[in-house]
C-alpha cells in the first residue's frame, strides 16, 4: 500500500478516534462546566502526560533501534521487543509507587492555586489514573513496533476504545459518581487496549514472552534514549508551567486553556499526526540504510500537503469555531463569556498548530538520525523562552498571554530544527516560500470571505447550515485554482 493510501486510511481511523474524543469532551463540559472538578481533572491528565515521558528513557530511540535489529535478524527483533516491554513495565511500576508516595507535594507543585477540596479531589483522581501508566507504556511500545512492521489499522482501531469507554462513563456514571467515574474509565480503556494490542501482535508476528531481561542493543538504546528522555521531560514541564500559572488565575482558567489546547490537539491528531507517524516509520528505515534521496523527496511533499491541510482547518476554525461552540454548549454550564475566552485562546494557538505542521516532520528526521544534542539544545531553548514569556504575558493578558507564550516558544523550536536540517534536506527559505505561499494566500482570502459572510447572517445555526457549506465550496474552488500541485500530490500514488 502506498504512503498516500496508508495515510488516508490512518487519517480516517484516527479521525474516528479523535471525533469520539471530541464528543466526550463536549459531553464532559456540558456535565461539569467551567468548574473545580474539571480543573482538577485536567491537572491530573497533564501529570499523566508528564509521567509518560519517563518511559522514553528506553523508548525515545526505540524505533530506529528496532529497525536496525530487524534488518539483521527478524526473530531477534522480537526478543528485543520483549526485553523493552519488561523495561518499560519496571519503570512504570517505580513511577507509580513514587507518585502515590509523593502525591501531596506533586499536586501543590502542579497547581499551587488549589486549596482544600481541590487538593483532595486532585489526589483522589491521581490515585486512580496513575495506574493507567503501566498499560499505556506497554501499548506505546507495541504501537511503535506494529507501525515499524507497517501494521497501522488495528493500532488505530485500538485508539477508539478510549472515547467509547469515556463517553459511556460520562453518560451513565458521571451523573451518579461524579468526575471520579471518568478517571476509572481512563484506567479501564488503557487496560483493554493493551490486551487487544498484545493479542494482535502475537498473531501477526508469533511473538511470545520470554525470560530474557537483556538484549545487546539495550545499552546503546538507553544511552541515547536517556538524553532524549531528559529532553522530553524538560519539554513536558511546559504543561507544568502553564497549569501552575493558570491555577493562580481563579477557578476555570485551567479548564478554558485545556479545552482550547484540546481542540488544537484534536486538529493536530487528525491532520498532522497520521502523516507524521507514517513518515517517521519510513524515514527511520531510510536513515538506517542511508537513503537520503528518498527522505528529501518525501519530506518536501509531506510538508507541502500538511501545511495546506493545516491552513484549511485553521481558516475554518477561526471563522466557525464560536458558532459551533454556542451550539455544542447551548443550555450547558458554559457561559457566553466562557465561549468567547475559549475562542480567543484557540485563535492564538492556531499559530502553534501551523508551526507544528513544519516542526513535527523536521523533528522526526532529527530523531531518526539520533542527533540527540540537537534535541537538547532545541528543548532547552524552547522551555527557557516559554518560562520567561509565560509569566510576563500572563500577568498582562491573562490566559491569552499563556497561549501567546506557547506560540512564541514553538516558533523558536521550529526555527532551530530547521537550521539543523535545512542543508541535509535541501530546505531553503526561498524554496519553502515558493511551495507554500499559495496555501497561505488561499487560507487568508478564505478567512476574509468567511468573516464577511458571517456578518450578514444572524444565529449560530444559520451560520453552520448556510454559511459553512458556501464557504467550503469557495475554499474548494480557490484550491482548484491555486493549489493544483498540492491536490496532485494528494491524489497521486
Amino acid at each position: 500500500m502506498s504512503l498516500k493510501q496508508e495515510t488516508i486510511k490512518l487519517s480516517m481511523l484516527t479521525g474516528m478516534s479523535i471525533a469520539g474524543g471530541f464528543v466526550f469532551h463536549i459531553l464532559l463540559a456540558r456535565s461539569f462546566g467551567v468548574s473545580r472538578e474539571l480543573d482538577c481533572f485536567f491537572v491530573i491528565l497533564s501529570l499523566f502526560t508528564l509521567l509518560g515521558v519517563f518511559n522514553t528513557f528506553v523508548t525515545a530511540l526505540y524505533l530506529p533501534g528496532f529497525n536496525e535489529v530487524k534488518k539483521e535478524n527478524f526473530p531477534d527483533s522480537l526478543v528485543f521487543v520483549d526485553v523493552i516491554i519488561k523495561w518499560v513495565t519496571l519503570i512504570a511500576v517505580v513511577i507509580i509507587a513514587g507518585v502515590l508516595w509523593g502525591d501531596d507535594f506533586i499536586i501543590k507543585l502542579l497547581a499551587p492555586g488549589f486549596t482544600g477540596q481541590s487538593i483532595v479531589l486532585a489526589k483522589e483522581l491521581n490515585a486512580i489514573i496513575v495506574f493507567a501508566l503501566l498499560c499505556y507504556s506497554v501499548s506505546q511500545v507495541l504501537i511503535l513496533t506494529l507501525n515499524a512492521l507497517y501494521y497501522y489499522t488495528v493500532p488505530a482501531l485500538a485508539m477508539l476504545i478510549d472515547p467509547v469507554f469515556n463517553i459511556a462513563a460520562v453518560c451513565l456514571f458521571a451523573p451518579h459518581f461524579g468526575i471520579k467515574s471518568i478517571a476509572f474509565s481512563y484506567l479501564a480503556a488503557n487496560l483493554v487496549r493493551v490486551v487487544v494490542l498484545i493479542v494482535y501482535f502475537h498473531r501477526k508476528t508469533g511473538w511470545r514472552p520470554t525470560v530474557r531481561f537483556y538484549h545487546s542493543k539495550v545499552p546503546e538504546l538507553i544511552r541515547g534514549s536517556s538524553l532524549m528522555a531528559g529532553n522530553g521531560f524538560l519539554w513536558g514541564l511546559k504543561d507544568v508551567i502553564i497549569r501552575n500559572i493558570a491555577s493562580r488565575m481563579g477557578e476555570g482558567a485551567v479548564t478554558l486553556f485545556s479545552y482550547a489546547e484540546k481542540i488544537i490537539n484534536t486538529l493536530f491528531q487528525i491532520v498532522v499526526y497520521p502523516l507524521a507517524r507514517i513518515f517517521y516509520a519510513r524515514v527511520s528505515e531510510w536513515a538506517a540504510s542511508g537513503q537520503w534521496d528518498n527522505i528529501r523527496f518525501t519530506i518536501m511533499r509531506t510538508i507541502r500537503v500538511g501545511v495546506s491541510l493545516v491552513l484549511f482547518v485553521c481558516a475554518g476554525g477561526f471563522v466557525f469555531l464560536p458558532s459551533f461552540l454556542r451550539l455544542f454548549f447551548y443550555g450547558s454550564k458554559f457561559t457566553g463569556q466562557d465561549i468567547l475566552t475559549l475562542s480567543a485562546v484557540f485563535n492564538i494557538l492556531l499559530g502553534h498548530l501551523v508551526l507544528l505542521s513544519f516542526e513535527t516532520h523536521l523533528s522526526r528526521v532529527i530523531y531518526a538520525t539520533k542527533r540527540i544534542g540537537v534535541v537538547t539544545i532545541t528543548v532547552a531553548a524552547g522551555l527557557t523562552i516559554l518560562g520567561t514569556t509565560a509569566f510576563v504575558l500572563a500577568r498582562k493578558f491573562g490566559v491569552n498571554g499563556l497561549a501567546g507564550s506557547v506560540v512564541f516558544a514553538q516558533s523558536v523550536i521550529c526555527f532551530i530544527y530547521y537550521m539543523f536540517t535545512k542543508k541535509k534536506l535541501g530546505l531553503g527559505i526561498v524554496k519553502l516560500g515558493k511551495n507554500l505561499i499559495n496555501s497561505f494566500l488561499v487560507a487568508g482570502i478564505s478567512v476574509i470571505i468567511g468573516v464577511g459572510m458571517k456578518h450578514y447572517v444572524d444565529g449560530s445555526i444559520q451560520v453552520v447550515v448556510l454559511v459553512l457549506p458556501a464557504w467550503l465550496l469557495i475554499y474548494g474552488l480557490l484550491a482548484r485554482l491555486f493549489l493544483k500541485e498540492e491536490l496532485h500530490i494528494m491524489v497521486s500514488k
